[in-house]
């Protein structure tokens, strides 16, 4: 997927979508094999062996998708309405509204505000989530969907680094063919 729109590019969107039969892992290292980028994806294992190695494209570097996290943890709150998960979609929401301010403007002023306003709420989410899971059961729902976000926070983050990258693949954000939502 590509759209520039959202950092100042003035190239037209343009979309991809293959239907598969299945989820196996060979489909998107096939389809993939001659990418370099920065897919912006959910933890789907399928895509594993695109950043475990060398493409022939090139490098692949992963980005995890908020929006994934993010559904996780309102699945619970729905459920649930449990005040720790309201307050983890209230931190994530404030992330998804400096994104929103960010609309439209170049990568150098995403980078430059994501580094001095969500950089930092990130941060503190994930010091509140560490210290959340010495308050939850150790099978509830709440705990797995906060595990999955620490365990991909590496990517989760990687977005406030990079002008071009989105935070989430429900909303494209890319700029180039060295970007694409997935997931």
């Amino acid at each position: 997927m590509r759209d520039e729109f959202p950092h100042g590019g003035a190239r037209p969107l343009a979309a991809v979508f293959f239907a598969l039969p299945n989820r196996r892992g060979e489909r998107p290292l096939a389809h993939l094999a001659g990418f370099s980028g920065v897919p912006v994806a959910d933890g789907y294992a399928g895509f594993n062996g695109h950043y475990e190695k060398a493409q022939p494209g090139g490098p692949l570097t992963e980005a995890a998708c908020w929006a994934h996290v993010r559904r996780k943890i309102f699945d619970v709150h729905a459920a649930t309405g449990s005040a720790l998960a309201a307050e983890a979609l209230a931190r994530i929401g404030a992330l998804h509204g400096i994104e929103r301010e960010l609309h439209g403007k170049p990568p150098d002023a995403h980078i430059r505000e994501r580094q001095a306003r969500a950089k930092p709420l990130a941060t503190a989410l994930k010091l509140w989530a560490e210290r959340s899971l010495t308050q939850l059961p150790g099978r509830s729902e709440l705990i797995k969907a906060l595990r999955y976000m620490l365990a991909r926070w590496s990517a989760l983050t990687r977005a406030f680094d990079n002008g071009r990258i989105t935070l989430d693949d429900t909303q494209p954000e890319q700029g180039d063919e060295q970007s694409m939502c997935a997931g």
